[in-house]
């Protein structure tokens, strides 16, 4: 009869951040729909061309998602009912920009995107570039709390350890 003990390990790891990501939402609406697609292809037109100025390439401002919708708002009529009026079409752009920890690079680039007007809501996040490398980390970190929460339970019990079974 094999005998087990399961034990699970505890890791926290902290990391100082080296990357910097500014994330932008872009809404651009009209009646027409191809006057929406304009207005959202000139707005990125303008943050690209500002950006480049500072200093960072044309591929760093990324599409994360894109979409269009039908905009309606709701109208009180005469009767005090709600209904439906069609608003117009909108144009969503989720943006992502990322680049190196410095401080004072991003005042700069949050200037260069608040001279441009297009008034993206920008969402500023600190974090690393190899997630894979800290993973790693944290799961070692873990796999010895494991074993380390395995022999003071064997200890206790007064038992051997035998082989790793999962």
């Amino acid at each position: 009869m094999n005998r087990v003990i399961t034990v699970k390990g505890k890791a926290d790891l902290f990391v100082k951040p080296d990357l910097i990501v500014v994330s932008m939402d872009l809404e651009s609406t009209d009646k027409e729909y191809k006057a929406a697609l304009v207005k959202s292809d000139a707005a990125i037109a303008v943050l690209s061309s500002r950006l480049k100025k500072i200093g960072l390439d044309e591929e760093a401002l990324r599409t994360v998602n894109y979409s269009i919708k039908t905009k309606y708002v709701n109208v009180k009529d005469n009767n005090n009912t709600y209904n439906r009026k069609f608003e117009g079409y909108s144009c969503f752009h989720e943006l992502k920009l990322e680049f190196e920890l410095d401080l004072v690079f991003l005042a700069e680039v949050l200037s260069a995107i608040s001279d441009t007007k297009v008034n993206p809501e920008i969402t500023v996040n600190f974090s690393i570039k190899d997630k894979e490398k800290v993973s790693d980390q944290l799961l070692i970190l873990a796999s010895r709390n494991a074993k380390k929460n395995a022999d003071v339970l064997a200890k206790a019990l007064d038992v051997r350890l035998g082989k790793l079974m999962n």
